[in-house]
């Protein structure tokens, strides 16, 4: 599920944070018994509650081809960079409009 929010939107999200979990792994031993084990994954997630998972700062590497999650929450990322980014627009033309309102009343 790990995306690359910086490719995506152009946004920096160099600190990430890094948190283990272990899970208990069963397996079938040679004479057919249940062996239990454990094994800990460390999943890497920003610290920008926008982004959710990461990919790892230290993974330079690209995917041959991006899965279908990969590619259906890229989609969503650059969805809500473009509603961030017409929210921002929005924010400035109503700053605007109270200005020139503020401006004509004064007058």
């Amino acid at each position: 599920m790990y995306v690359d929010p910086s490719e995506l939107m152009g946004e920096d999200y160099s600190v990430d944070y890094e948190f283990p979990v272990t899970f208990k792994v069963l397996e079938v031993d040679s004479e057919g018994g249940l062996v239990e084990h454990e094994k800990t994954v460390n999943y890497h997630v920003s610290t920008d509650s926008r982004f959710g998972m990461v990919k790892p700062s230290s993974w330079t590497g690209r995917r041959k081809a991006p899965g279908e999650i990969q590619m259906a929450y890229s989609e969503l990322l650059q969805a809500r960079g473009r509603f961030e980014k017409a929210l921002d627009q929005y924010d400035a033309l109503i700053s605007r409009i109270e200005k020139q309102a503020d401006l004509i009343q004064a007058q």
